[in-house]
C-alpha cells in the first residue's frame, strides 16, 4: 500500500497489506497502533513544510530521524526510501541514498525506479537496466516500479533482470556483462556477418519503387494485434465468408489461413507473411501495431538553424 494518509494506513494494515509505503514525520504518530510486523518504507518528509528537501543532506537528516522514530514506536521492519528524482534532479538524490547509507549501512534502502523510467521517452528497459546498477552501486535493496504508461509496459519483468544483473556482476566484482542472463532485446552484442557461399546466376538489386500486386479475388484479411489477450488476430473478408483467425504467433495463424485456402495470390500470400511477422513482433514488444505501417521508427534529431 502505497500512502501518507493514515485512515488509508491503518486500512491497508487491517486488510493485511505486508509492505506499506510513505511513512513519515508527519503521519507516523497516527498510525503508530498498526502491526509492528508490517513492513514500513519510510520517507525524509520535511515535517514543517510537508516537502520532501532537495537537499541531500537534509534527507538524510529526516530520513534518518524518521526511521529511529519508527523504531521507538515498535516498528520491527523499517525499510527506508531517499526518494529517487526524475532527471535533471536525478544524481543528487541519489548522492542522498548513497550518504545515508553510509550513516545507517544496516537499513534496507528501496527505491522507486518508476520515478525516471516514467518521466522521460525513451525505451523503458534501457532505462531500468542502468537505474538498477546505480541502485546497487549505492546499497539499495529493493527496487521499484509501476507499469503507469504504455511506454513503461514490461517494466517489473525487466527490473527482475536487471537486479539479477547487478546481483551477479556484484558477486563476482566484474560489469555487467557476459553474465549469462541479459537485457538485449532489440540488439545484438555480436553481428553474426554471415556471407553467401551459395553459386547464383544473377544479381537483382530491388531497390525500386513499390509495386502494385492484383488485389486477391479471394478476399482480403484485416489484422489486429490484441495485447490484452496477447493474440494475432487475421479477420478474412471474402468469397468464403468473414473468418476470424486468431493465434498467439504468426506462424499458427498462417498455418490456418493456408490451411483453409483463402489467399489465391502468390503476392498476396507474402504480404500477409509480412504483416504477421510485423504483428507478431508488436506483441512480444508490447508496441503498437497498425497495418501497412512501419513497426519501428529511426531516431530523428531536430535541426537547429544557426
Amino acid at each position: 500500500m502505497d500512502s501518507s494518509i493514515p485512515s488509508e494506513i491503518r486500512a491497508a494494515d487491517n486488510a493485511g497489506a505486508d509492505m506499506i509505503v510513505n511513512i513519515d514525520l508527519m503521519n507516523i504518530d497516527k498510525v503508530s497502533n498498526i502491526d509492528k510486523d508490517v513492513a514500513i518504507v519510510v520517507v525524509p518528509r520535511n515535517p514543517n513544510t510537508g516537502l520532501i528537501p532537495q537537499d541531500p543532506d537534509s534527507r538524510v537528516k529526516y530520513l534518518v530521524e524518521t526511521v529511529n522514530k519508527a523504531r521507538n514506536v515498535g516498528f520491527r521492519k523499517v525499510i527506508a526510501d531517499a526518494i529517487l528524482d526524475p532527471p535533471f534532479s536525478t544524481f543528487k538524490s541519489l548522492i542522498a541514498y548513497y550518504r545515508f547509507k553510509e550513516v545507517m549501512p544496516n537499513v534496507p534502502l528501496f527505491m522507486g525506479i518508476g520515478n525516471v523510467t516514467e518521466l522521460i521517452d525513451a525505451d523503458s528497459i534501457g532505462v531500468n537496466a542502468i537505474m538498477t546498477m546505480l541502485a546497487q552501486e549505492v546499497g539499495a535493496s529493493i527496487v521499484f516500479t509501476v507499469e503507469k504508461s504504455q511506454k513503461a509496459r514490461g517494466s517489473v519483468l525487466e527490473l527482475k533482470v536487471a537486479s539479477q544483473m547487478a546481483a551477479i556482476a556484484k558477486y563476482r566484482e566484474s560489469p555487467p556483462k557476459n553474465l549469462g542472463v541479459s537485457m538485449l532485446v532489440l540488439k545484438d552484442k555480436r553481428r553474426a556477418g554471415i556471407e553467401i557461399n551459395e553459386p547464383y546466376n544473377e544479381v537483382i538489386n530491388a531497390f525500386g519503387e513499390e509495386r502494385q500486386f492484383r488485389f486477391d479475388p479471394l478476399g482480403l484479411f484485416k489484422i489486429y494485434v490484441d495485447h490484452k489477450n496477447h493474440l494475432i488476430n487475421a479477420l478474412y473478408i471474402g468469397k468464403k465468408g468473414r473468418i476470424l483467425i486468431r493465434g498467439r504467433s504468426a506462424k499458427v495463424v498462417r498455418h490456418e489461413i493456408a490451411a483453409r485456402g483463402l489467399v489465391s495470390e502468390i503476392s498476396h500470400a507474402l504480404y500477409l507473411g509480412e504483416e504477421l511477422a510485423k504483428a507478431e513482433a508488436a506483441l512480444m514488444l508490447g508496441k503498437e501495431y497498425v497495418q501497412e505501417r512501419p513497426l519501428f521508427k529511426q531516431l530523428k534529431y531536430i535541426k537547429v538553424n544557426k
